[in-house]
């Protein structure tokens, strides 16, 4: 699903065969806007792919997938995909989020 405010990505989508589910406008973030979505349908895993990076390979995406079809338990609530950076304009970019890990 594609979820959006804009009757332009709507209609786009469900054009191309995809599934688009239109949502208010009011939203602080696209999480917002997506859980305004999932709360009316039957899935057990949300995957969020910003707007801003449509061409996400399917390979990583698919780890992520990974983390939670390996936990029968549901233990794991949130996984998200990082990677390193080490361009000094990457480092320095606000937009860019940062990941701390041990």
């Amino acid at each position: 699903f594609v979820v959006t405010d804009s009757d332009l990505i709507f209609n786009e989508i469900v054009a191309k065969g995809g599934k688009a589910i239109m949502s208010i406008k009011e939203h602080e973030s696209g999480s917002d806007r997506i859980a305004e979505a999932v709360a009316n349908l039957d899935v057990d895993i949300v995957v969020n792919v910003q707007g801003d990076e449509p061409f996400t390979e399917a390979g990583p995406l698919e780890q992520v997938l990974t983390v939670f079809r390996n936990d029968p338990d549901h233990k794991v609530d949130l996984a998200s995909l990082m990677r390193e950076i080490t361009d000094e304009e990457e480092i320095n970019n606000p937009n860019n989020v940062k990941v701390v890990v041990d």
